[in-house]
């Protein structure tokens, strides 16, 4: 097993600390990664109703981060709540 996980997965695995299942960490990245897709943009464009800027958006996401660091929430948590937030609002403008 240990020629299939990066090192810090499988010093995981042996500790048995930091992550749930280390053992298949990699494995659920690399299929996540490989069905990503874009889902649109809706920064400046002139087809979206909603006129949101890249400054807009880096403000959002400040937010979050803001509430992430205060709330003490896993680092999933922020990337998930950026997500689901980016793609309310790819919803909105279209």
């Amino acid at each position: 097993m240990q020629r299939e996980l990066p090192i810090i997965d499988y010093t995981d695995l042996l500790e048995r600390q930091r992550q749930f299942a280390p053992e298949y960490s990699q494995k659920a990245y690399e299929t996540a990664k490989s069905g990503e897709y874009a889902l649109g943009d809706y920064l400046d464009c002139e087809c979206s109703s909603l006129n949101i800027s890249g400054a807009h958006r880096k403000e959002m996401v400040r937010l979050i981060e803001k509430l992430h660091s205060e709330k003490n929430y896993r680092i999933e948590t922020l990337y998930l709540a950026v997500n689901i937030a980016d793609r309310y609002l790819i919803n909105l403008s279209a």
